[in-house]
C-alpha cells in the first residue's frame, strides 16, 4: 500500500489492523443479494413527493426565519443593558466595577 504525501514524497506501509483487532479479519461469507423480482414502473419519477413551496420561497423563509432569531437576541441584549444601567453604582459617584457598550 502506498501513500503519496503533498510534497511528493511516497510512502509505504503494510496493512496491519487485523493486528490490533482480530475480529475484524474474519470472513464474513457470501453476501445475500437479492434479484429483483419485478420491473421498476415507468413512471415511479411521478411518484416522487412534490415541493409544497419553490427552492427561492423556502431560502427566504429560512432567511426570514434567523433574522427573527437575531432580532429576538437582540432585543433581549438591549434590554439586559438597560436593567444593567438602572443598577445603583458601587461609590455613588457613577462609576461602576466593569464598563459595558451598549449595542447599537
Amino acid at each position: 500500500m502506498f501513500e503519496f504525501a503533498p510534497t511528493g514524497r511516497t510512502y509505504s506501509t503494510k496493512p496491519g489492523g487485523s493486528l490490533f483487532f482480530p475480529i475484524l479479519a474474519t470472513p464474513t461469507g457470501e453476501a445475500a443479494i437479492r434479484k429483483l423480482t419485478t420491473k421498476p414502473a415507468e413512471l415511479r419519477g411521478l411518484m416522487m413527493p412534490r415541493r409544497t413551496r419553490t427552492r427561492t420561497e423556502e431560502h427566504n423563509e429560512r432567511i426570514t426565519a434567523e433574522r427573527r432569531i437575531n432580532e429576538q437576541r437582540l432585543k433581549r441584549q438591549r434590554w439586559l443593558f438597560d436593567e444593567l444601567e438602572k443598577t445603583p453604582t458601587i461609590d455613588g459617584r457613577g462609576r461602576t466595577a466593569t464598563v459595558l457598550r451598549r449595542p447599537r
